[in-house]
């Protein structure tokens, strides 16, 4: 299964090299230029010898597409443009360079003066966003653990550290690996008392990521791999339970904040038994806070 698996894998990437490899000849032949299309008010990548009357040029002369592209990305946070206004500044700046500089008098020839290359549409470029990537996680955890050992309480508070990479801006693509610790109290049984828990956990997952008004608003979804629970106290029996040597659980979660700082809110549900032989599923929910740099 494993060897069938790395086969597909194989034949997919040499799929993609051969398609970028491709893409790069193809588009080495001509130049791009990037341009607000009247038609529907969006920014858009053609090739410069397209000169249709629809098009009010941005800036031109991109090697390749992707560059266009790229450049795109980094320097509008949206795809809307108004041509009316990039047209204006286009005038604006025709204007400026043909009145006379402040002394020159009436009449007089006009000093040599050196031309400026003035990027026409500039007024309507949106601030470059900064995307922090990498980031500390901590979480206040707050979950049922109590409920397969039969204690007055369900409720098991806890907390969690980590550390998250992120892949993409605006869609990303997130991986991550920390460490989950739950606090619940046995008081009640003889011998016992308060029990702290803990297992591992690499998160993969997804996310959409969007920016107004200087704050991000991050939605993601995923799955976590978890390490087998164990108990601080190597005593401790679980009371008979076997913990499995792994589990697995859903994630959602909600990130705002101004990029460097950011507030949590998620839930976990897990889709595999922390026990063997048991039927306990955890649920736990969580609010933390993500210090990005």
């Amino acid at each position: 299964m494993k060897s069938a698996i790395n086969q597909q894998l194989t034949r997919f990437s040499i799929c993609l090299f051969f398609l970028f490899i491709f893409s790069h000849n193809i588009s080495a032949q001509t130049t791009y230029k990037v341009v607000c299309d009247k038609t529907d008010n969006t920014v858009k990548i053609v090739e410069t010898k397209n000169h249709s009357p629809n098009y009010v040029p941005i800036k031109s002369g991109f090697p390749f597409r992707q560059i266009a592209q790229k450049w795109i990305a980094e320097n509008y946070s949206t795809t809307d443009c108004n041509p009316e206004d990039i047209i204006n500044k286009i005038k604006e700046e025709e204007k400026k360079a043909a009145a006379p500089t402040t002394g020159q008098t009436t009449g007089a020839v006009p000093p040599a003066t050196t031309s400026v290359l003035v990027q026409p549409g500039a007024a309507t470029l949106a601030p470059q966003i900064h995307y922090y990537n990498s980031a500390f996680i901590f979480n206040a955890k707050f979950s049922d653990l109590g409920r397969p050992f039969t204690l007055k309480s369900n409720f098991a508070p806890g907390f969690g550290v980590g550390f998250e990479q992120l892949f993409g801006k605006k869609y990303y693509l997130g991986i991550g690996l920390g460490i989950d610790f739950y606090f619940a109290d046995f008081s009640e049984t003889p011998d016992l008392g308060k029990f702290s828990f803990y297992l591992g956990k690499i998160p993969l997952f997804i996310g959409y990521r969007t920016y107004k008004n200087h704050y991000f608003v991050m939605t993601e979804i995923g799955a976590e791999f978890n390490t087998n629970i164990k108990a601080t106290n190597e005593d401790f029996n679980f009371q008979g339970k076997i913990p499995t040597d792994n589990s697995y659980d859903f994630t959602a979660r909600i990130k705002i904040g101004k990029g460097k700082f950011m507030l949590i809110m998620g839930t976990e549900i897990w889709m595999t038994e922390l026990f063997k032989d048991d039927n306990y599923k955890m649920v736990s929910v969580y609010l933390g806070l993500r210090l990005a740099f």
